[in-house]
């Protein structure tokens, strides 16, 4: 849990950076999301195996969860990445 949450935190950091140096502009939440997951699932492989596993677990769970959401309010996740 503290893992996942320190990863969003990093990701959420590396966009504002992104943002401020880069001039890059974060597309959606999701991206944030999706980078969080991808900074949890490396710090994974430093785990125990049963945390492994289960950090991999939630990270799709938290993925999907999040793409139901914003789908949920209108937000079509599937055409913005086509594009």
């Amino acid at each position: 849990m503290i893992i996942g949450a320190t990863a969003l935190c990093w990701a959420l950091w590396l966009n504002i950076n992104d943002l401020l140096f880069k001039g890059t502009i974060t597309n959606s939440f999701l991206q944030v999301i999706f980078r969080g997951t991808h900074w949890t699932r490396t710090w994974a492989v430093l785990s125990k195996e049963e945390e492994k596993i289960d950090l991999k677990k939630n990270c799709s769970r938290f993925e999907v969860t999040a793409m139901e959401f914003f789908n949920k309010y209108g937000w079509n996740f599937r055409r913005r990445i086509l594009q």
